[in-house]
């Protein structure tokens, strides 16, 4: 029975065993089973058979202090037997006995707390071992996941939170921050409390934070109970994630430079340890290799489809959204109208104040137009000083209002420079899509030809194609 009892690995079913062992070999009144909860060091009832003449109390003592007494105590009174394993007291028994118990029993009793104390650590070991293999699983697949998500920052949150859901780490906050070293600042794209997702935040490290102690130390933040090390340890307060006890913050880490910070937080205090800050520094490494991806995945795709003088669409991209355009007209039945618009007598403003205030003015009137555009219009460098616009949704009545918007704004607005204020005007070419343009390029040349119809008028003009008469029209 002794060795049935040591080589069970299933805690609940040895315990009962034990139990039973003890009941039929030493005759004890009753007698039940205390465990240390191993992090928090304090006793937990867990079983018990047999009768008792007074309610179940733990020991009175810690843990680490409690040992067996040379005599047992008047019947009636409990008998604390401790369980002992390589130093450390697992448990304890507590016994009542109808009567004084022989020496026999008592040993006996000794002997089976001392097969029960090595139970148990085998099962803890057992339940370690399965909980770091489920962890390193987690992590494998993790690891497959966050590759897949990584060229979008939102997929790699909800990955990242879904994983350590997986993997059963117990929070009541989930926080994701990005450092910002030139603003100073942590935003913080993904805040999960209570389950419920939390708009952005931003929190400066000018400000006391615990977020802020993890960048400027560049290593894990470990907090067990916040409310009583705050004091000792000379803690910031908490900004994300309020009122809540255990902390366990990592830095995101590129090159050794600190890129932001993950952290898991929950309300009841003793819920981190060094197997949790394992688990989450290796998940973190593997987030900040993903946001990096992503980051020069979304730096890359800015230079292939922006402009890099006025911030506009280059040309390629330009076409690709204006194709885009034309097919959801030609689907739903909407109006959809383009515009070339050309800086007229651009060429005398590099050759008199130089390419460099030519430039600027360029990167002016790109800012200048944009403004004057809806977030859903399609504003792009067609090259030099020519610029195509898609306007969806869009009849040819109210573009022609946009562009006489535009050309008057353009010419009454000198653009400010280093050599002082530089006046331009525009010309403007419209023209309305129908069935028969089945390209941006066709789109764009037909409001080209509009284009140098307003040119050719004298400039400053703003000329379009009738779409019911196919005429050439210029506003003066």
């Amino acid at each position: 029975g002794l060795l049935a009892l040591s080589q069970h690995l299933d805690t609940e079913q040895t315990t009962q065993m034990l139990l039973t062992h003890a009941m039929h070999l030493a005759h004890p009144q009753g007698v039940a089973l205390w465990l240390v909860r191993p992090q928090q060091g304090t006793w937990q009832f867990f079983q018990k058979q047999g009768h008792f003449p007074q309610p179940l109390q733990p020991p009175a003592v810690p843990p680490h202090q409690l040992t067996l007494t040379a005599e047992p105590p008047p019947p009636g009174r409990p008998d604390y037997i401790p369980l002992i394993s390589q130093g450390q007291v697992m448990g304890a028994l507590e016994v009542y006995w109808a009567s004084s118990p022989t020496p026999e029993a008592r040993d006996m009793l000794t002997l089976l707390a001392a097969q029960g104390a090595l139970m148990l650590a085998n099962a803890q070991l057992f339940a370690q071992v399965q909980e770091n293999a489920q962890r390193l699983d987690v992590l494998f697949k993790s690891t497959r996941e966050i590759a897949l998500a990584a060229l979008d920052p939102e997929a790699v949150y909800h990955q990242v939170h879904q994983t350590l859901q997986q993997a059963g780490l117990e929070h009541d906050t989930f926080i994701i921050a990005l450092y910002d070293p030139e603003t100073q600042t942590l935003e913080v794209p993904y805040i999960v409390k209570g389950g419920v997702r939390y708009p952005d935040q931003r929190v400066s490290l000018h400000e006391d934070s615990l977020l802020k102690e993890v960048v400027r130390q560049r290593r894990t933040l470990l907090i067990q109970d916040f409310e009583e090390e705050h004091q000792t340890r000379g803690l910031p307060c908490q900004q994300v994630g309020q009122l809540m006890r255990s902390i366990l913050a990592v830095p995101l880490l590129r090159q050794d430079e600190v890129i932001g910070v993950l952290s898991v937080q929950a309300r009841r205090s003793g819920v981190y340890h060094e197997e949790h800050r394992q688990l989450l520094e290796a998940l973190a490494a593997q987030v900040a290799v993903a946001l990096e991806n992503a980051r020069l995945y979304a730096k890359t795709r800015q230079l292939s489809i922006i402009d890099s003088l006025t911030s506009l669409y280059n040309r390629r991209y330009l076409f690709s959204l204006g194709a885009r355009e034309i097919q959801r007209a030609r689907r739903f039945h909407h109006p959809l109208t383009a515009a070339m618009i050309d800086l007229d007598d651009f060429k005398q403003v590099n050759d008199t104040y130089g390419h460099h205030i030519g430039d600027e003015v360029l990167r002016q009137w790109a800012q200048r137009t944009r403004s004057l555009l809806r977030e859903v219009d399609i504003l792009g460098r067609y090259g030099g000083e020519e610029f195509g616009l898609f306007l969806p949704e869009t009849p040819l009545e109210q573009a022609l209002h946009l562009a006489r918007r535009l050309r008057k704004q353009i010419s009454e607005t000198p653009f400010e420079t280093q050599v002082g204020p530089v006046s331009l005007t525009v010309s403007i070419g419209l023209v309305a899509w129908n069935e028969s343009i089945t390209s941006p390029a066709a789109l764009l040349q037909e409001a080209d030809y509009a284009q140098y119809a307003a040119k050719h008028a004298g400039k400053n003009r703003i000329a379009w194609r009738d779409p019911e008469t196919q005429e050439l029209k210029v506003d003066t």
